[in-house]
This record gives structure tokens, sequence and C-alpha cells, in this order.
């Protein structure tokens, strides 16, 4: 699955603050997913990695995204930092300065492939890893389209503004896979819980 695909809906979820709306748009995504590409969704469409017990996290700070942004545009970090000032969010500075630069190195960016280049991201560690993280980051934003890169920039920092929770996920896999019924829904929750690693 593309990663196109799955910004374009989150494109909608983040304009609407309604959360049946946001469910619908969930499960109607869900539909869509190959099923073996269905765990990577979840958790991106969470802002995360790995269930939350895991303690996964990717060790980007602001300064190192911003710099792997530059990179990724091949721009001077001082030109990002100025529109950040602006912009507030870098995903949005990503995006806009992103307008005719991105992406810069095709072809188009797959779910599991930025799943993947985001788990290495998290994986970098020791001497140089700071480097590596801005490397692997900056590949993952060169090959996005503008839109995908302001996803991208937003999910390092944690801050993805989608407002999808756990309960949100179940509401939509029960009624994608259990015509939203409390008993479908009950299921569904227990076959999510920790044991099963997709908390």
């Amino acid at each position: 699955m593309r990663f196109s695909e799955l910004v374009s809906v989150y494109a909608m979820v983040e304009a609407t603050r309604k959360r049946l709306e946001t469910r619908t748009l969930l499960a109607e995504l869900f539909r869509s997913v190959p099923r073996g590409e269905l765990p990577e969704v979840l958790y991106l469409s969470q802002g995360l990695l790995a269930p939350e017990y895991d303690g996964v996290e990717l060790g980007v700070a602001d300064s190192l995204a911003r710099r792997a942004v530059a990179v990724a545009l091949d721009l001077p970090e001082e030109e990002v930092a100025l529109h950040l000032r602006t912009s507030g969010d870098l995903g949005t500075t990503a995006e806009e300065l992103g307008r005719g630069r991105l992406p810069r190195t095709p072809p188009p960016l797959e779910v599991v492939e930025l799943f993947a280049g985001l788990r290495a991201v998290a994986a970098a560690s020791g001497d140089g890893s700071q480097e590596t993280k801005i490397r692997l980051l900056a590949e993952l934003l060169a090959r996005s389209s503008p839109e995908e890169a302001r996803y991208v920039a937003r999910f390092v920092l944690g801050r993805l503004r989608l407002g999808v929770r756990e309960m949100t996920i179940l509401d939509a896999l029960a009624e994608r896979w259990a015509g939203g019924t409390k008993y479908g829904r009950d299921r569904i929750e227990a076959a999510f819980g920790p044991e099963r690693g997709a908390r």
C-alpha cells in the first residue's frame, strides 16, 4: 500500500473533529489495507512503531528533525528554521518548502518501507547515531511528496495531530469487521490486548 493512500485519509481525519466521522474514515481505510500491512497502518495511525509498553522511541529531537528536513530538501537549515518560526509546525514547513522539491528520489513511498525506515531510525544508537538518524530520516523525506512529508515530520516528533487513539481504532475495526455491534467490539478489544502485541 502506498503511503499516499494513507495520507489522503489522514488529511480528512485532520480536517474533522467529529469522532464518528473519524471512525468511519478509518473503517473505510481498513477496508482497503492489504491484510498483511494492517499492523503497520494501525501503529502509524496512532503515532507508534510498536506497542506502547515496548518503549520503542525514535529518539529524534526537534533540532535533529529540522536538520533532516533541510537535508531532504537540499536547503540551508537556517531557511527551514526561519519558515518553522512562522508555521510553528515542522510538518507544515516540510510540506510548504517541499512543493516543487519533493519527491527528490522516486519511486513512491510504500507504507511498509516507511515503517521499516522509521524502525531503523529508532534502532540507531551509539557513536554517530545522530547522523545516522538524520540520514535515514532525510532519505524517507526525500521519497515523500510534500503532503507525505507533512506527516513524516510530525510523526518523528510525536505530533501527528490526528487525535486517533486506541479506542477510536477499536471502534473503526469493529465497524469494519464486526458490523459495529457491541459483541463484535468486545471480541475485537479482547483480540487487541497486550498478549497479541497490538495495544
